[in-house]
């Protein structure tokens, strides 16, 4: 029979007609006949009675609201069409089948402690259904070991209490990544702990534990302590309550329910399971038991099943202290279940390994469409065969480190599919900070270390983890398997392959080196967020050869913070290197029909530039002036075939005097400790290399350290970089570039370097992963703006995604979605008639008002715009406070020859901040901005030009601060530390005049009547100086004066001229 089939007729559990139904109520009375609700029984030591007389069909019914202590063995069988039931009736909550007795009785003992007798053996405390915490030391936190092995720890003087204090206690201790370990205490003399052997050795590293099970450490709301000497409880309650008045249950039973030896086709659901010291559900070697929509919660394991041909489904699991569910199955289904918070009480769970929400070994089984959270260490834990997929893991690895949302091993024929694994925590709260692995390692998909053959790993999606998205280990027998079409989103390696377990598997032989594996690796998109992560990182081992992991197709690797994202590393002859996606396919051969991402963003951006360029000659206009190389066959070059009018090519023909050339800019410049800097050049080669680009302090020189340094790829593409970095050091320093003899020759051109002040930039907000979490199809929105898919295509409106699919979309950057990215400008600018210079911001009083167009002004002025008719979008119109709206303004693009190449109207906030009308920050060009100055012009303010080029894509040009230059004399209006454009120009010619032919006084005069200088006029005019919405010739707040202040404010003669070319 096949395994769908054998799953589908237990699902159906049709009953035989002679079928007799049990009752039991928790006010019901054991010698009632049981067989109504009437005649209900009380206990479960009676539905035991009756274990001999069931028969195929028969239902044992719990009502719904009770609690039944007790276990329950079960050692008669159902039959394939009959089985036996275990389940509810009424309504209310599902019956609590119950490892625990009712602690009663209780009197005080001392302060707020209280005690009573003891049910039994109490291993948990539960009180009004929630764990309470056995009495430990410290409170809170961990201890420290200092130097310790499998019996003893020495705490270095932290223990200070009297020899034999802790005689008899338990300490719980953190002795590896993946477990903790438990032990009592059989002496302790002098700060040393001695105790029965755990089996990991603690040496001097410094792992956290605490201590336990001790009376006199019961000194906190909420702790209990059993004395087994004296069988009794004693306990302080919360809120310092008398728990007389508290429901109290000791937990005592082991088991809940127990299907015995080879029995079979049982039927439980419905029911909670509670507190029970083993497991919940516990099966011995039986077969079609199905366990379904039962709840299982603070117990110590939820299901535990040796046996075959077994269905868990919709079960919800929480707060389980060990693995949740435990199989040793062939043919089994676990399907549809929630498990949240399970293996999350140190020394509650297994000692070694465990605290896994399914571990499942056996043969043919299935583990789909469950949900994981917090999960203490591995999430699904699998073996052989099995079939994992449509399962949801997330915050899994929340108590221990170095495992995976979903790990396998030993596995042959497995496939893995459509699994969602996300945010992986990596608990190294009570790790050893000296620990060799003192780092959170956390793999959404985890290769285990023994044999993996013939392994399908296809459609998954993992995102978010502190470690691999999937992580690929090898021993010397993997083969056959299949990495395809899965998606690796913001984790710190999207992959990771190496060989570092080839010991471990059966036959391994010395030297543990295998030259090839056979892994097919195709489809998968490697999304890393952050120039950090990697997309791809390969490490070998044992030989200082090269390992051939198998055949890559297909794959995209997109990193747009870090084009060196795939990385090779032979930990055996200590040999690494970084790879652009175009290397990798050229040295290795690998990855026909790959992509990387066309995006070179940075994670910081200009705020504000506070210095001119601090490199001399960084353009290499006219000669190779203050440039230098190192060592003497280094030859620099000026070499106008590449890049832009004149670049400084190197070239380093060989290593006769030494491997590196070193190529500085002889002019030294200041830097101090703390301030932030940037560093900007084109480069460009006619092969592919890296050169270390960065910034060396002249006390550094001949260390093998700098202030800044950063690989940075070369090849046939043109490259302009921009890097940000923060001194370290006070000195004076030189931009340098180093580069290697076997990557001879690349050219340089427009380096700069600046004093900055910088914000960094979230990177979540350009890059989405748009995910399906759910068994049925979803549309998801699309995010608002301009965005593109990994193939390229534009995007927008919705995407409608498949069960358990998603997709990766990043923002084009700009505000055209079929526009070039590299034609974007971001700016700053004051205007000072509406400025109020005690705050530094400006009025908004024609926003306020009504009186702001909704559509750009300019056109209408004979400005020729590239977005003539431009409109103001909702989400720039509803900005508030410092972000309100204050007037349209026009921003230029002006050529070296001094000709505008390009205009567009924008609009500027109170704050200054220049905010492009479709929305954003980032003012975006239909032709490059690179190689030209801004300027900045208002209907009635004269214009002001930045006489810095644009040097690459959005530039910030903060003409508010006094370390932007500015062109020609006088060009901004400074007045109390704010700089901003001059106001007064109300005809709009460049000229702001008070008298004679084409004045702009007589022009307000005239707007309001001519006849009257008192008149006023309310209205969006360029007569409204000080734009406030109202045109005054006299009186206060008038625009007359303002124009006679603009000129010197003494000859009214004077003229004030826009500062242009």
């Amino acid at each position: 029979m096949t395994r769908n089939f054998q799953i589908f007729l237990a699902l159906l559990l049709p009953l035989h007609l002679g079928a007799t139904n049990y009752y039991v109520s928790a006010t019901g009375n054991d010698v009632n006949a049981g067989t109504s609700e009437a005649t209900a029984w009380k206990t479960i030591a009676r539905v035991q009675q009756q274990m001999v007389n069931l028969a195929p069909g028969d239902q044992v019914l719990f009502q719904r609201g009770g609690t039944f202590p007790g276990e329950l063995d079960i050692y008669q069988n159902g039959t394939e069409g009959s089985p036996i039931v275990f389940g509810a009736y009424g309504t209310g909550e599902a019956p609590i089948i119950s490892g625990g007795l009712p602690v009663v009785n209780w009197t005080p003992y001392q302060g707020n402690i209280w005690r009573a007798p003891a049910p039994g053996p109490v291993k948990y405390l539960l009180v009004n259904n929630e764990p309470m915490t056995l009495a430990r030391y410290p409170n809170t936190g961990w201890l420290r070991n200092v130097n310790g092995s499998t019996t003893q720890i020495n705490t270095g003087g932290a223990l200070t209490q009297s020899s034999g204090y802790w005689n008899g206690a338990q300490v719980v201790v953190r002795s590896t990544n993946w477990c903790y370990e438990t032990g009592t205490v059989t002496g302790y003399n002098n700060g040393t702990l001695t105790f029965s052997a755990i089996t990991s050795s603690l040496n001097n590293n410094d792992w956290g534990f605490f201590l336990t099970n001790k009376l006199s450490e019961l000194d906190s709301p909420g702790e209990w302590y059993y004395d087994a000497t004296s069988g009794q409880v004693f306990f302080w309650a919360l809120n310092n309550e008398n728990p007389n008045a508290l429901n109290v249950i000791g937990s005592v039973y082991t088991q809940g329910i127990i299907p015995g030896w080879q029995k079979h086709h049982f039927l439980i659901e419905n029911l909670c399971f509670q507190g029970q010291t083993a497991a919940g559900v516990s099966t011995e070697t039986s077969n079609n038991v199905t366990v379904r929509n039962c709840t299982f919660r603070h117990l110590y394991k939820a299901i535990s099943s040796s046996g075959h041909s077994n269905s868990y489904i919709n079960n919800t699991i929480y707060d389980v202290y060990a693995t949740a569910v435990n199989i040793y199955d062939d043919n089994t289904l676990i399907e549809g279940n929630t498990l949240t918070d399970c293996g999350n009480r140190p020394g509650l769970g297994e000692n070694i390994w465990g605290q896994i929400g399914i571990n499942i070994t056996g043969m043919d089984n299935v583990v789909r469409s469950n949900r994981l959270e917090s999960i203490g260490y591995i999430g699904i834990a699998a073996r052989n065969n099995t079939l994992i997929e449509k399962n949801v893991v997330s915050n899994a690895m929340s108590s221990f480190n170095d495992g995976g949302g979903i790990a396998f091993d030993n596995a042959d024929g497995m496939i893995i599919q459509d699994n969602v694994v996300t945010d992986l925590v990596g608990n190294v709260e009570s790790a050893a900070p000296n620990y060799i692995s003192y780092h959170k390692i956390c793999h959404g998909l985890y290769f285990g270390n023994t044999t993996i053959k013939n392994t399908i790993v296809r459609r998954n999606t993992v995102a978010h983890c502190n470690g691999a998205g999937i992580h690929v280990d090898h021993t010397m027998v993997s083969q056959g398997n299949q990495v395809k079409d899965n998606v690796l989103f913001d984790n710190l390696i999207q992959l990771s392959i190496s060989d570092f377990s080839n010991p471990a598997g059966p036959g391994a032989t010395a030297p543990y080196y295998v030259p090839n594996f056979n892994t097919v690796y195709t489809g998968n998109q490697m999304y890393s967020i952050r120039p950090e992560q990697l997309c791809m990182h390969q490490y070998n081992v044992y030989d200082p050869g090269p390992v051939d992991f198998g055949t890559f197709t297909n794959n995209k690797y997109f990193n747009a913070y870090e084009e060196l994202s795939i990385e090779i590393f032979n930990t055996n002859s200590g040999w690494r290197k970084t790879y652009t996606m175009e290397q990798w396919q050229l040295e290795h051969s690998e990855d026909v029909g790959s992509a990387r991402s066309p995006l070179r963003s940075s994670k910081y951006a200009t705020i504000s530039e506070l210095s001119g360029d601090l490199i001399v000659n960084g353009a290499i206009d006219a000669s190779i002036s203050g440039w230098s190389a190192f060592p003497s066959n280094g030859q620099l070059t000026r070499d106008d075939s590449y890049l832009d009018g004149g670049s400084l090519k190197t070239y380093l023909p060989d290593n006769s005097l030494y491997y590196d050339m070193f190529t500085q800019n002889t002019n030294l410049f200041s830097v101090q400790n703390g301030q932030w800097y940037r560093m900007r050049f084109s480069i460009q080669s006619d092969i592919h290399g890296v050169v270390r680009s960065g910034i060396k302090g002249e006390s550094e020189w001949g260390l093998p350290h700098g202030i800044e340094e950063k690989p940075i790829p070369f090849s046939p593409e043109r490259r302009d970089v921009e890097m940000y970095f923060q001194s370290d050091l006070t000195d004076q320093a030189h931009m340098l570039f180093i580069s290697n003899y076997l990557e001879p020759r690349y050219w340089v051109d427009n380096a700069q370097l600046h004093k900055v002040t910088v914000a960094e930039l979230d990177p979540t907000l350009d890059h989405v992963l748009l995910l399906n979490d759910q068994a049925t199809s979803q549309t998801l929105a699309y995010p608002s703006g301009c965005w593109s898919d990994l193939n390229g295509n534009v995007v927008t409106g919705s995407v409608q995604l498949a069960p358990y699919s998603s997709k990766i979309v990043y923002r084009i950057p700009g505000t055209g979605c079929n526009q070039s990215p590299s034609n974007s400008v971001s700016a700053k600018v004051l205007l000072s008639g509406p400025l109020d210079t005690n705050t530094g911001l400006m009025r908004t009083n024609l926003r306020m008002q009504g009186l702001l167009p909704m559509t750009e002004p300019y056109s209408a002025m004979g400005v020729a715009l590239e977005n003539a008719g431009t409109g103001i979008e909702t989400s720039v119109l509803v900005g508030t406070g410092t972000q309100m709206l204050v007037d349209w303004v026009l921003m230029e693009l002006w050529n070296a020859d001094g000709t505008i190449s390009a205009q567009r109207a924008a609009l500027v906030r109170a704050d200054g901040v220049v905010m492009a009308a479709e929305g954003g920050s980032v003012v975006q060009f239909n032709t490059t901005t690179q190689g030209k100055r801004l300027a900045i012009r208002h209907r009635n303010h004269l214009a002001a030009m930045a006489n810095s080029v644009l040097s690459s894509n959005l530039d910030m040009i903060n003409m508010t601060s006094a370390s932007t230059p500015m062109f020609g004399q006088d060009p901004l209006n400074e007045e109390n530390g704010y700089r901003a454009l001059w106001s007064g120009d109300v005809n709009f010619d460049g000229v702001v005049r008070y008298t004679g032919t084409d004045n702009d006084r007589d022009l307000i005069l005239m707007t309001i009547g001519s006849i009257v200088p008192s008149n006023t006029i309310t209205g969006y005019l360029p007569d409204d100086v000080n734009l406030d919405g109202v045109i005054m010739y006299t009186g206060t707040n008038n625009d007359r004066d303002i124009i006679l202040q603009n000129i010197g404010g003494v000859s009214p003669t004077v003229v004030r001229l826009e500062q242009l070319p």
